[in-house]
């Protein structure tokens, strides 16, 4: 989330990924240790639906940054 708030200075439709990206650095920590949540383990906080919208952010930040390398003439 801090690298899109700087690519916002350059680039502010970077503003648009905000958004996603501070619901995907929520999953960050707790989905990769054990002792995270105070009770159980970390795949009993997440089902295919919190899944999928995890995905889909991903998924445009991803093409955004794709974009972004395309108009800079540094993609394949």
């Amino acid at each position: 989330m801090e690298l899109l708030g700087v690519l916002s200075c350059t680039y502010g439709d970077a503003r648009e990924l905000l958004t996603g990206a501070r619901e995907l650095d929520r999953h960050y920590i707790p989905s990769r240790h054990p002792n995270a949540f105070e009770s159980g383990y970390p795949g009993m906080y997440y089902d295919e639906e919190t899944a999928g919208r995890a995905i889909r952010h991903a998924e445009v930040m991803l093409r955004w940054a794709e974009g972004k390398l395309r108009e800079l003439g540094l993609s394949d």
